[in-house]
Formats: structure tokens, C-alpha cells, sequence
């Protein structure tokens, strides 16, 4: 549903200022429309039934219009928060003292803010006080705007992904498919088909091309050195010592479509549980 406002009203520091009393929460949304932090309200349970880990918080901008108000609000919720996505009304005329301070825990913390007109018009002021990129911005403003339970759920995941925390992805695919999607921390363990490996000097190489014999290795010029950069049966995966440092520092292991059965991948989830963390299985069918 798109809500279009056309209220003059603004927010006056004579309102009474009021105490939410919510604890702090990894993501925080905050709205004028009621219909809004419903449908976000939806989609985190719709989200939570699929797995979704962050903590909500939901809170109608009318209860923040005092900067005392705002104050307690950034110091008892906002204050651990990873992400934080507005939806205003009028600009940033109507929520100056909110926005400054929002923007003050961004940089202070690495807190990632988007701040979203509400009216779905593009706002180049409420653009440079978020921290996220423009494309993210308006790909949160495209979810908003379709309104319901399902975006409120993608919206949700794009927050959470826009927060800069130590995340690391490890796959078996030998396509480029997450690269696609966008991710850009990860570890290819059984190779990439999109790159050649010289087997003399181990370099490694973008190749799109056909791959022969006489395909020549594009530093030395020699041929007959260069093998498709992944790994066959009987090899070893690669980047096994990243893996297992990552795996020993992790607070948070979560294993997406795997059969559990193929080593030395299936062991993963006993590492990082050895190092106390708390791991997920996301799966059609339970793993053996």
C-alpha cells in the first residue's frame, strides 16, 4: 500500500515528552503511519517463522517529538542498534533534532541508517544524512512502497545485511550466482568455472573463454600450464585455514541447503559449535 501525507503538521518542541521504555534491538523502525509499522510488524513474524535472527523494534514517530523524548529513546533502544530505517513525512524540517542525533550514533557507531520519504519522492537532503548508497536507499523505498508482509520482510533482510558487522559466506558452488546477488565477503571452497589456476605459479585468472591446451597463461605467455580453477574429486578444498579461522571466531553459524554428508564441509557446523556458536540449519529436509 502507498500512504501519500498531506498534513501540514509539524513537531513542536512543546509536546510532552515521553519515555517508550523499549530495549535495545539489533534493527529499529520508525514511521508516522500506523499501517506501516504494521506491515513491518508482519513481516518480522513472517521472517522470524523462516529462520530471520535480528531483534525489532517498532516506534510511531508522534511519541518522539520532544528532543528529551528523543534523547531517552536513543539512549535505552537505539544505543546497540545495527540498523535504523525511517520513514518521514515532509523532510527533514519535521524531525531535525531525530535525524541529527541519529546521524550522531551512525558515526559514532557504524549504526547503518536509512531515512526514507514517506511520500516516495526522492529527497537528496534525507539521502545524504542516511549512510547507506543511494541504490540501497531506493531499493528499501521500492519494498516500502509495495507495502504488505513479504516486502516488509525483504526490507527487513536489506536493513540487516546494510549493517557492516564481520559476516563471511562459504560455498560449494562453483558458479558466480551470490556474486550476482551481491555479495562480496566470500570463499569459494570447491573453486570458481570462471577462472583458470596456472599450475606452475599458482596465479589465478578471470577466463570466459574456452580452455585448452594451447590456452597460454597471460604473465608468462607459456602454454599447457593453465587448469580450470576449481577442484576435482580427491583434491583438497581450498581455503580451508580461512575457514576454520573464521569458524573459531564465529558467534553465529548458519548452514543453508547443505545434505550434511560431505566432508570436510559437514564437519563445519561441530567446529563452530566446539567454539561456542550458536548455529542454525536451514534446510528442506533435516540434514543426517
Amino acid at each position: 500500500m502507498h500512504v501519500v501525507f498531506r498534513e501540514s503538521h509539524g513537531l513542536e518542541e512543546t509536546d510532552t515528552p515521553q519515555d517508550l521504555g523499549q530495549s535495545p534491538a539489533d534493527l529499529v523502525v520508525l514511521s508516522f503511519s500506523d499501517s506501516d509499522l504494521g506491515a513491518f510488524a508482519a513481516g518480522y513474524h513472517r521472517a522470524r517463522a523462516h529462520g530471520f535472527d535480528p531483534t525489532l523494534r517498532l516506534a510511531n514517530l508522534v511519541a518522539l517529538k520532544h528532543p528529551l523524548s528523543v534523547d531517552t529513546y536513543a539512549e535505552q533502544t537505539l544505543a546497540g542498534a545495527k540498523a535504523v530505517l525511517v520513514k518521514l513525512i515532509g523532510g527533514e524540517s519535521y524531525w531535525p533534532y531525530g535525524l541529527a542525533t541519529l546521524r550522531e550514533i551512525a558515526d559514532t557507531t557504524g549504526m547503518a541508517l536509512a531515512v526514507l520519504p514517506a511520500d516516495g519522492r526522492p529527497d537528496a537532503r534525507l539521502d545524504e544524512i542516511s549512510t547507506l548508497p543511494v541504490s540501497t536507499l531506493r531499493r528499501l523505498q521500492h519494498l516500502c512502497d509495495a507495502g504488505g508482509a513479504i516486502a516488509a520482510h525483504a526490507a527487513l533482510a536489506k536493513l540487516e545485511q546494510a549493517w557492516q558487522g564481520n559476516v563471511l559466506l562459504v560455498t560449494q558452488n562453483i558458479d558466480d550466482l551470490h556474486e550476482r546477488a551481491g555479495s562480496s565477503k566470500l570463499l569459494h571452497m570447491h573453486g570458481e568455472m570462471l577462472k583458470a589456476r596456472c599450475e606452475r605459479t599458482g596465479e589465478i585468472f578471470d577466463w570466459r573463454d574456452d580452455l585448452t591446451l594451447e590456452s597460454r597463461n597471460p604473465t608468462t605467455n607459456e602454454e599447457g600450464t593453465l587448469r580450470p580453477h576449481v577442484v576435482w574429486f580427491g583434491e583438497m578444498p581450498l581455503y580451508m585455514e580461512e575457514i576454520y579461522e573464521a569458524l573459531s571466531n564465529a558467534n553465529l553459524f548458519i548452514s543453508i541447503g547443505t545434505s550434511g554428508n560431505v566432508y570436510p564441509a559437514a564437519g563445519f557446523v561441530q567446529e563452530a559449535r566446539m567454539h561456542g556458536a550458536h548455529t542454525i540449519e536451514l534446510n528442506l529436509e533435516p540434514s543426517e
